[in-house]
């Protein structure tokens, strides 16, 4: 059970990081009327994601080792649940400040039975997101950019009677895995 939790939650995150690909400079300006020449931008996809597993997944608050790569390479360890999705993300290279919206249809935490013959349960958290660069610092001020969050929260729950009760009892913490996925445009200045 916890190999299947381990290889979908490395699924989740090998759709994502082939994105990353980072960005490219725009060139710098040249000298106009003596003065120096306007920093360059750098452009590109942006994601952040991390993932845990076990009791760390079933936490009421859990915090997730976020890997920054594209623009803007960063960690950070960022706390999140099914119903708070942060906007605040302090990372090794700044501070990155975000707006975000439930996605229509998305607007609150879904939860489905994934598979009842082995009583597996996943909640799911989409929101969009528009980077606030003004109220950003480090690598992130002045930033811009925009988004999606994926939230993915999956365990196995206890069955009483012959039956799945993902209501009754705590989920199985051996069972349990935590997917945080984020990708969206972003330009700094370099």
């Amino acid at each position: 059970m916890k190999k299947s939790l381990v290889a979908v939650t490395a699924a989740a995150l090998a759709c994502v990081l082939p994105a990353c690909g980072g960005g490219t400079a725009s060139p710098p300006r040249p000298l106009v009327s003596g003065k120096p020449a306007a920093k360059p931008h750098l452009s590109g996809i942006e994601t952040f994601t991390g993932a845990i597993a076990g009791g760390k997944a079933l936490a009421a608050v859990p915090v997730f080792p976020l890997a920054f790569a594209g623009p803007a390479d960063a960690t950070s360890a960022t706390a999140a649940t099914a119903s708070v999705i942060p906007d605040v993300y302090r990372t090794s290279a700044g501070v990155l400040r975000i707006r975000h919206t439930p996605v229509t249809g998305h607007g609150s935490s879904t939860r489905q039975m994934v598979d009842p013959a082995a009583c597996r349960v996943e909640y799911r958290t989409h929101v969009v997101y528009t980077v606030t660069g003004g109220k950003s610092s480090g690598v992130f001020r002045d930033a811009k950019g925009h988004g999606t969050i994926e939230l993915i929260f999956m365990a196995d729950v206890p069955r009483l009677s012959g039956r799945c009760e993902p209501g009754t009892g705590r989920p199985d913490g051996t069972a349990a895995a935590a997917v945080f996925i984020a990708s969206g445009t972003l330009t700094i200045r370099k």
